[in-house]
């Protein structure tokens, strides 16, 4: 099986398929606790992180210990 190059068109479409891939463009809307977000804004503090880094890493079952 031979492989064909991919023209220019191509290419420039899997790159910017790629790109739109790669954007963090999502917002979204969280409800919470008051306490809830001062024990999120504490430990984003002491991880040295943003809060929605913080949040969506302790809650991530990827992250849980």
């Amino acid at each position: 099986m031979k492989l064909a190059t991919p023209s220019k068109k191509e290419i420039e479409s899997i790159k910017a398929a790629a790109n739109n891939t790669l954007k963090k463009d999502k917002r979204i809307t969280i409800r919470l606790y008051d306490h809830d977000f001062v024990g999120i804004q504490k430990k984003a503090m002491e991880m040295g992180m943003t809060i929605p880094n913080a949040y969506f890493r302790h809650h991530s079952p990827l992250h849980r210990r």
